[in-house]
Parts: C-alpha cells; structure tokens; sequence
C-alpha cells in the first residue's frame, strides 16, 4: 500500500483539533521530500498526528514516517521514525542517525511503579534456553507534558539502548514509550519531540518530578551508564552469514499456507533472516525462523494469517502495549502434531484466543520490539523447540547441534503449488478461504490433517477439502484427522477436519418407522417417516439426491427407488 500525505497542522492548533484526525493508511509521510538521510534536527515546521485508535497527539516534524496503530486489530502500538522502515536493508539494526518511538496503551491494574517493574522483568527475560542479553536500570520520575510518569534504561549488546517512558492515563490505562536510537544525539531529537505529546486523562504532574530538560537528559545518560556494564559487548544469540537451505530438517509434518492474503508477493529471508543466519540460531531457540518483507515495499499494515489452522495459545499472546524488546507484540498458533508458530513485531493483535482458519486475520505486520524493519517474524517450533540437530555433526552454520532436530515450515502452498523455501526468494501467496479449506455449510474448522480434532460431547465430523469430505457421525470426545479414520475424500491436498452438533437425536426409528438421513453412515439431517407411501424425496422433506443412508425398524420394510413415483 503506497504511502500519502497529511495535512499539516501547526502545533498551535493541537487542543482545537484533538479529536477531529482520523488515519487509515499503514504508511503516513510527514512531508513530500524525502531526507536522503535521517535526520537528528528537529524542525520548525511540526504536523499534529492524532492516533486513530487511542486518540493522543504528538507533532511529528517533516521528513519523518509515521506507521499508526491499525484501526482494525484489538490492540497495538504506533511508531515513528526518521527513515523508511519498509526499505531498510537490516531488519535488527538502526540506520546511522538514525531514530525510533514506540507508543502503545494498556490497562493498568496496579500502581504505575508496579506496573514499570513488571515490565521491565518482562521486556529483559531470556528464554529458558537463551542467553540474558537485556539489563534494565532503576527507575526515576518524569515530567512529560501535563503528566508525570517514570523512566527507566534497558541496555543490550553492541551499544543497544533503550529508554522507556511510562505515563498514566486515568485511573485505568497506562502509556508506553520507547525510545531507540543509534547515537545519543538522536535521543535528545526524541525527547524534544516528545514535549509536544498529549494525551486526554493524562495526571496532573508532580511538581517535583524533573521535566524533559538538559538534567533528564542527564539522568537518563547516567541510567544508561549505570547498566551498560552488565550488558555483553556483542551480541550472545547471532550466527555467522551465509545461506543454508535447510535439508538436514525434516518437511513440515503438516500443510502449511504462505501467512499472507491472496495475490501478494513476499520474499522470505533476504535482506532478513532465514535458517541459522542473523538471529535465526540454535542459541536463541529460534533456528528454523524465517523473516518475510513485502516485494513492493508495503509490509507495514499488511494482514498477518495463520500458516496453518489452529488454536491460538493466549497465554503466549502479548498483552498491551506492545513491549518495545524482543518480539513486540506477538500471537503464538498451536497446530497439533507437535507444530507450533509465533508472529512476531505486529503493530497490532487480531486474535487473542480460540480457533482460527489459515485465512484468519490474527494481526497486522509491523516493527514493534526489537526491530529497526517493517517484517514479519515467523518462528516455527517442533514440540516446543526450533533446533537444528543435524544427527550429532555441527549445523551447517557451524553451531554445535541441539537435540531434537526440529521440521522446518517447509513445504508451503503458494500460486506456484507446493514449495520448498529458498532464502531471498520472493512467493505469491494463494492464500484464502476455498484455498484447501472452508468446511461443510454449518461446520467449523476443529483441526488439520494428521492432527487429533479434540471436542467434548458429541459431535458429527467431516474430514476433506474443496468441498470433497468424508463424514463419521454421533462422534463423542474427538478423533483422529488422518486417512486412516476417514479414508481419503481427495488426494494430493491438505485436508482438515469439522464439526458441528450431532444431528442425530431424535431419527432412531420404532419398529414401525423408518428414518431417513442426509449422509451415509446415518448422519446429517434426519428424518422418521411412518408407515405409508412418500412418491419422491420432496414429500419426504429432502431435496432430491439428498438421502444417502436409512435405518428400518423391525416390523416394517422399506423399499427405495430410483426414480419418482415408484
């Protein structure tokens, strides 16, 4: 999606327009003239962005981008920056000079300074597997605007630091700001920036706390200072360059789908990161990761899909604001078989909880976290892992193996059929509701090929895809999605199962009736007929060809046939 204009609202105007702006473009540049490069100045002339979702207001200066929290997700966060990041060449690294702010709004539920506290011990813990590569400072009071709230310093490897802002809104909500840079300088263009943000609720300040100055600038140096001798000089989870294909993983035990809409184009890896390179390691657990861009240059705002159906594990899924570390804002995927998926760095959540479709929104590409790039993060884990084992020999990036060898999410459906991935190539994605999925009319997607379709009570199942399905009725506690239980209603393609109530109550005949049903195997719509003469299916209640199977009782006989009127 190319990127438009906005109006230019001079900051005098602020309290007048505060509720009047609305944003639906993913991409919003501040001005025409792109800087060649990015730029510290602030500049005299400032445009008022409203955020269309939580409704504060910061003055933006020309030349910068804006990325607004996406109207159509639940929850997310905002960024700005000082160059493009849908054109930036490293996802994890900022450009010279360069500059980005994270904003996001959350419940708040507990003290501000509890909450800050939680935060931090979140935003700076490692995986059980991982190495601690994030350290945060003590925090202190700040003014910001009309409000007080607090500062604090995370700081990480090869000179990583960011500093967080955390202000009050109401009795109920709370703000988060990050603040990344590559040189201090740039941090001082952000706390300049930040005088002008403005937000409805906001606390009166403390008059004792210490407003964004020359001495904030200070303590937040001396906050940095502070930790940056516990964080490592280089970073502890990256992997030497170069491509690796992948071939000692084994293929994806399941059918998965590019996790984009039909007809766009993406490359996987590439200027980001593909198996074993970049961040993608066996020290971070995350070796069989892949990182997708968008081939025209529109990743930001672009709706993020499920590989394959699911569920959705909410207590992985980030809780707002998005966190300015790590993963950002992200949604974790069960698939069954062992497979697990995580979308990581969205600008916004779509899905919290419960079931969904490979052709389900669950949020919106982004750079939230640790990201300098608009990507999408995509981890494929193995039974909780993503390791590359490689029968005991050194990986092919050179790590030591970690057991257990991990599937890598490989094949994958796109409009060239069944691929297997190749770093820095570029996929259209085919990826939609009649595309291997969409169940029977009234039935909801339960679980994917090869995968158990667990339910309680009792249930009817149709197991198939594009409209080819093999049903088992009156089905009480799950079953098993394989060819195996069902026989195989269409080959050559990724199927699933489905399931809505069973039918069946009520079509047991007495031994003078005779009942009727929609499917074979005595399940689907049902009917009891008594005694008599029905001369086509229509007088019985079903349309002609629709009744497949029949249960007798015991003192009549029925007779079938082919055509009307006996």
């Amino acid at each position: 999606m190319s990127r438009v204009r906005i109006a230019i609202l001079q900051l005098t105007m602020l309290c007048l327009i505060f509720l009047g702006l609305a944003y639906s473009s993913p991409t919003v540049r501040a001005e025409t003239v792109k800087p060649a490069v990015p730029q510290l100045q602030i500049n005299q002339t400032q445009n008022v962005y409203i955020d269309p979702k939580y409704e504060y207001a910061l003055s933006v200066p020309d030349g910068w981008y804006i990325y607004p929290t996406p109207n159509n997700v639940l929850y997310g966060a905002a960024v700005f920056t000082n160059y493009d990041v849908n054109s930036l060449e490293n996802f994890h690294t900022l450009p010279p000079l360069g500059i980005k702010i994270q904003i996001g709004v959350g419940p708040l539920n507990k003290s501000l300074a509890e909450w800050a506290n939680e935060r931090l011990t979140t935003e700076t813990a490692a995986g059980s597997s991982e190495p601690q590569q994030l350290f945060a400072s003590r925090i202190l009071p700040i003014q910001v605007g009309p409000s007080l709230g607090l500062v604090s310093v995370i700081a990480g490897p090869n000179g990583y630091t960011l500093a967080e802002i955390i202000l009050p809104r109401g009795n109920d909500e709370v703000v988060s700001i990050g603040i990344t840079t590559s040189e201090k300088e740039g941090r001082n263009a952000a706390l300049d920036l930040l005088k002008t943000f403005s937000v409805t609720g906001m606390k009166n300040f403390n008059p004792d706390a210490t407003p964004i100055s020359q001495q904030i600038r200070e303590q937040i140096d001396l906050l940095e200072d502070e930790v940056r001798i516990q964080a490592p000089e280089t970073p502890l989870g990256t992997c030497p360059a170069g491509t690796f294909p992948g071939n000692e993983a084994p293929s994806s035990p399941i059918t998965l789908w590019m996790p984009f809409q039909e007809g766009q184009r993406w490359v996987v890896g590439g200027v980001g990161s593909f198996y074993g390179n970049g961040y993608h390691c066996n020290s971070n657990n995350d070796y069989y990761a892949t990182d997708w861009n968008r081939s025209d240059g529109a990743s930001s705002g672009s709706a993020a899909l499920p590989v394959a159906g699911g569920n959705i594990d909410s207590s992985q899924v980030t809780q707002p604001p998005c966190p300015n570390t790590g993963y950002g804002c992200k949604v974790v995927v069960n698939h069954g078989s062992g497979i697990e998926t995580l979308y990581g760095h969205l600008s916004g959540i779509s899905r919290t909880s419960g079931g969904v479709n490979h052709w389900d929104q669950i949020g919106a590409v982004g750079t939230t976290g640790n990201s300098t790039g608009a990507h999408l993060h995509l981890r494929f884990a193995s039974n909780g892992s993503s390791h590359c084992w490689n029968n005991g020999a050194n990986c092919p990036n050179g790590e030591a193996p970690l057991s257990p060898q991990s599937s890598k999410p490989s094949p994958m459906n796109t409009q060239s059929g069944a691929v297997t991935l190749a770093d820095g190539t570029s996929y259209v994605s085919n990826n939609k509701q009649d595309s291997g999925g969409g169940g029977p009319s009234g039935y909801t997607f339960c679980a994917n090929e090869n995968q158990r379709c667990n339910f309680s009570g009792t249930k009817d199942v149709a197991y198939g895809a594009n409209g080819s399905f093999n049903y088992k009725y009156n089905i009480s506690d799950g079953i098993d999605c394989n060819n195996s239980t069902f026989g195989d209603p269409i080959s050559g393609v990724g199927k699933a199962c489905y399931t809505k109530d069973s039918s069946q109550t009520g079509c047991n005949p007495n031994p003078d009736q005779v009942a009727l049903f929609e499917h074979g195997g005595y399940g689907g719509n049902c009917q009891v007929f008594n005694k008599g003469d029905y001369p086509n299916p229509g007088a019985m209640g079903f349309p002609n060809d629709t009744a497949s199977s029949v249960k007798v009782g015991g003192n009549v006989k029925a007779i079938l046939c082919k055509d009307d009127n006996y």
